[in-house]
This record gives C-alpha cells, sequence and structure tokens, in this order.
C-alpha cells in the first residue's frame, strides 16, 4: 500500500513538473514566435483578425493550467489546495476571457469605414471611422511605457470639428494600413504629415 502511495505520489509529481515546463515552453513562443495574422475578404470587405494558431496556444496553456490545478488539488496539504485554487482562476481567466476575447476582436475595413474592435468579449472597446469625414491621417509614435520597442497609433482629424481619434496600431491594424490608406485617400483623406503624404514608418513594415 505505500509503495502504491509513493508510485502515485511520483507520477503526479512528473505530471505536474511536464505541465509547468509546457506552459513556460508555450509562455516562450508565444513571446518569440511570431504569428501572423488572419485576414478574410468577401468583396470590398476585408476583416483582419488574431491568427487561428494564437487561439490554440491560448486553449492549449488553459489546459495545461488545469492540470496543474488538478495535480495540486490531488496533492495532500492547504498550501497545495491554495494553490490549487489560484491555478483554477488562472485557466478560468484564460479559457473564458481571453480566449472568447480573441475571437472577437477585429479589424474590419470597407472602402468606406474602418471599424477597429478591441476589449474582452463582453464589453468591447469600438472606434469606427468613415473617410469622408476626415480630413488629415498620419502615424505618431505613441507614449512608451517601459518597452524597448516603439509603439506608434493612427490619428485620424476630423474635417469639421477638428476632433483627433486616436488608435493603437496592434498586429491587425498593423497589417491593414496599407488598405486602409489606401482607401482613405480615395475619398480625399490627407495621409502623413503634408498634402504629399506620408509613408508608413519602418517599425511597422515587419
Amino acid at each position: 500500500m505505500t509503495t502504491n502511495v509513493l508510485i502515485t505520489r511520483q507520477r503526479l509529481k512528473w505530471l505536474l513538473w511536464a505541465a509547468f515546463a509546457a506552459c513556460v515552453l508555450l509562455v516562450i513562443v508565444g513571446n518569440v514566435v511570431e504569428v501572423g495574422v488572419k485576414v478574410s475578404k468577401n468583396r470590398d470587405v476585408t476583416v483582419y483578425s488574431g491568427p487561428i494558431s494564437l487561439l490554440i496556444m491560448m486553449i492549449v496553456l488553459g489546459v495545461m493550467i488545469c492540470t496543474l490545478a488538478a495535480v495540486c488539488w490531488l496533492k495532500a496539504g492547504p498550501l497545495n489546495r491554495a494553490l490549487s485554487r489560484i491555478l483554477f482562476l488562472m485557466a478560468f481567466l484564460f479559457l473564458f476571457l481571453t480566449v472568447p476575447s480573441l475571437l472577437s476582436n477585429s479589424l474590419v475595413v470597407t472602402p468606406d469605414f474602418f471599424l477597429n474592435r478591441t476589449g474582452v468579449w463582453f464589453w468591447p472597446a469600438e472606434t469606427k471611422v468613415e473617410f469622408n469625414t476626415i480630413a488629415h491621417m498620419t502615424i505618431q509614435e505613441a507614449e512608451q511605457r517601459g518597452r524597448n520597442e516603439s509603439e506608434y497609433e493612427l490619428q485620424c482629424f476630423k474635417k469639421l470639428s477638428g476632433e483627433k481619434v486616436c488608435i493603437r496600431i496592434n498586429d491587425p491594424m498593423k497589417r491593414a494600413l496599407p488598405e486602409i490608406f489606401r482607401n482613405a485617400a480615395q475619398r480625399g483623406v490627407v495621409i502623413g504629415e503634408s498634402s504629399e503624404g506620408g509613408e508608413i514608418p519602418p517599425d511597422l513594415r515587419k
């Protein structure tokens, strides 16, 4: 009986370390490997969204965290039970908040407007920019928040009020910029710093 308990605990220990190593590997891959943006086109409407590979990675990571939580729950001791509850909460956030949000976040580009949808799935932030209401578009470097890599935002200035609409450039927006600029220019929007227009910054052409 004692031998069986020791074998079971040893297997649980191996499973715990294997799941932990898999989680670490997925996090490293997610930060190192650059995954492409999914592009769907239906006539004049183009939808830019996160890649399926990123969704699969998040789902697998959530399942791995669930496995860690289950292993901790099976091990005796109040500390393991507390750790298990924390891991189950993390898995819930991954599977029921992060994954649906990645599915709902998208950028829709048409000849007349673009619609950017970001945020959590049950409370998204939507920004719609109609090209015929915009006088000028440009790209400016956004405020840095402790990162070495430059971040940019698309600034759209309205014709009548002069109001500035700022949209942070994420991966889908980065991929869609050429189409947005092309459609905007066809509606008479000035692109760049002057009437001659401007170029997309080198950092955004990667």
